[in-house]
């Protein structure tokens, strides 16, 4: 795992009990692995399966799920994580809405990987409010 996301992951996987439980769904789940991260359907389903093993105090650890599709454990085919910012991969973490995260999963296939950038919540807000074109991809006000 990378060591900078270590406290990132312990956060995360102690929140609110239930607060992925909507998340958890196999089918968004392979959506955001397969469909917008470009990731293999081995790599999902071990993503799906992974997390069933953890018991953090008892709390739903159903984003492990989505944190292993960008490769936080460095065992998928694309390895997303040194092009998300940490406040983007708090904002999938965090995300209530299926439709949302898959639009933020979209995104981060799209513009971070394959054209070595990284990128930042503000970049996913831009790209969002300016249709979702590779164009839009940095957000001409980040940092």
């Amino acid at each position: 795992m990378h060591t900078a996301l270590f406290p990132v992951v312990l956060l995360l996987a102690t929140a609110a009990p239930g607060l992925f439980s909507a998340l958890a769904d196999e089918t968004i789940a392979r959506r955001f692995c397969v469909d917008a991260l470009g990731q293999s359907r081995y790599d999902a389903t071990q993503c799906l399966i992974k997390p069933q093993g953890f018991n953090i105090d008892n709390k739903d650890p159903a984003v492990l799920t989505y944190l292993c599709c960008l490769g936080t454990f460095n065992d998928v085919t694309y390895n997303y994580v040194p092009y998300v910012g940490r406040d983007l991969i708090m904002y999938v973490a965090n995300s209530y809405s299926a439709a949302n995260l898959l639009r933020v999963g979209s995104f981060i296939g799209k513009c971070s990987r394959p054209r070595k950038t990284k990128v930042w919540l503000k970049d996913f807000n831009y790209w969002n409010r300016n249709g979702g074109t590779l164009s839009a991809c940095q957000s001409p006000y980040r940092k």
